[in-house]
């Protein structure tokens, strides 16, 4: 090996070394969170002239990183080399995440599922399973503390199907990544084992096959489609939750393919107790695997998924602007993306910049439809001041004691929740504050409310008299 090439090596060891150390040293103070979402695809790329220059994937998350961790990175940097050291972001297309998708191989089958099966019977189109959109991969699903357990479980299953979990049972509301996850199941065992007989199919579908086998008199290929298949995703078994001939074929078909140690993964808007379809005996099999729920996602993964879609879109989005969407949609990734979406096209169509004001235009589509008609600022700034003892000038002005700048936060967040009014209004009635102070506000708040039950429970009072007061 030439000596230049060898001396580069050994460099760039060195450099993912002081890169690795930097995380762990920034871990407890920036949390897994940021980390994950930021900076795990971050490389080193030199360390000259008294700067460390350090790669990301794209000018989006350049940005994020020179206004939120630059500072902190650059400190922890300095410690740990025993000099002062500066930190310059670059775009580096070098990255982890692109060498996960250009030069990683393709990894190897586990050797219980590398050989071929032997050929088994055709199955009828009829009852064909959905196709696996190509979108939906583990390399694609943003990882949150809100699905970091059914992220962690679905690998789990994709690794050694038919084994720990199964069944695996994921629950939660409309457009948290069920589906997503359970796609990604499939590609990943189709990757590892591309004979493996995986299907795909939601409740809906499922009843739609059953139906079309009782008028065309082929139960026994109905039958045998279903039960010849190695994986079974089912999404969406709410909507057969009513059929009870459909529960009953639903039932036989679980039950063969959980008693040959087949693996089954199935997704509801509802936990298992709220379906009528959870009969005692499905229901002790289900709770011989696993059920995991998926929450809506929090801030900061709200952010990362929307860094990642606009990313995909090939769009520059500065920061404030993710973080002013991410505060906006809070409770479906599924809508998030398609506010993100149709700012983009609306700044295409209009030919503008992407700023917080084209933002906000786009967003009043996307206002929350629990947000209850009739509720004023004033009503909210009113109701907030009594319950927590504090004049209404006292709330709008400069005052800044934790009692003071909490009523604040609360009276703005509900503000934001309850009522249609920009957070240009919003911030106008607190003496003229920037939308980008009440979407802070709003942040900050909505972090304490995972952390402080009792706070949670206040904001929650104050929240149902509000809305009670307004139907007077």
């Amino acid at each position: 090996m030439p000596d230049q090439l060898r001396l580069d090596i050994e460099m760039q060891g060195e450099l993912e070394t002081l890169w690795a150390s930097v995380l762990d040293h920034v871990e407890a103070e920036l949390g897994q969170e940021a980390i994950a979402s930021w900076l795990q695809d971050a490389v080193p790329v030199a360390l000259e002239g008294g700067t460390f220059v350090l790669g990301v994937p794209n000018s989006t998350a350049r940005a994020w990183v020179e206004k939120k961790y630059a500072r902190r990175l650059a400190a922890a940097l300095s410690d740990l080399q025993g000099e002062p050291l500066r930190l310059e972001v670059v775009v580096h297309r070098a990255t982890k995440r692109a060498a996960r998708s250009t030069t990683s191989p393709t990894p190897a089958p586990p050797a219980s599922v590398s050989a071929a099966p032997p050929p088994r019977p055709a199955v009828s189109a009829a009852f064909a399973p959905i196709p696996l959109n190509e979108k939906y991969t583990f390399e694609n699903f943003v990882v949150g503390q809100s699905n970091r357990f059914a992220h962690a479980a679905a690998a789990a299953v994709a690794d050694q199907p038919g084994k720990e979990y199964n069944p695996l049972f994921l629950y939660g509301g409309v457009g948290l990544g069920k589906t997503h996850l359970l796609q990604a199941i499939g590609h990943e065992l189709l990757v590892r084992n591309p004979h493996a007989r995986v299907a795909y199919v939601s409740g809906e579908t499922f009843t739609s096959h059953f139906i079309t086998s009782l008028r065309d008199r082929k139960a026994e290929e109905f039958r045998r489609a279903y039960r010849s298949v190695d994986i079974w995703l089912v999404d969406d078994i709410q909507f057969i939750a009513d059929k009870s001939s459909t529960k009953e074929e639903f039932f036989h078909t679980f039950n063969e393919l959980y008693l040959t140690n087949r693996q089954v993964v199935l997704a509801s808007d509802r936990a298992p107790r709220e379906l009528r379809l959870m009969e005692d005996r499905l229901r002790t099999r289900l709770e011989a695997g696993l059920m995991v729920e998926i929450l809506p996602p929090e801030l900061e993964m709200r952010v990362a998924i929307l860094q990642r879609r606009a990313a995909q879109e090939g769009a520059d989005v500065p920061p404030d602007v993710l973080y002013q969407i991410a505060c906006t949609v809070t409770d479906s990734t599924r809508v998030l993306e398609a506010a993100l979406i149709r700012m983009l096209a609306l700044a295409s169509l209009t030919r503008s910049s992407v700023t917080p004001e084209l933002a906000a235009r786009a967003l009043g589509a996307f206002v929350q439809e629990s947000r209850v008609a009739g509720i004023s600022l004033l009503s909210i700034q009113r109701a907030v001041c009594e319950y927590f003892k504090i004049s209404e000038q006292e709330v709008i002005g400069p005052r800044r004691d934790r009692q003071t700048a909490l009523a604040r936060q609360v009276a703005m967040y509900l503000m934001r929740e309850l009522t249609r009014k920009s957070l240009v209004e919003i911030g106008e009635l607190f003496g003229g504050k920037t939308h980008s102070t009440v979407i802070y506000s709003c942040g900050k708040l909505e972090k304490e409310l995972k952390t402080d039950a009792g706070l949670a429970a206040s904001v929650k009072e104050l929240r149902a008299k509000i809305a009670a007061s307004s139907r007077e």
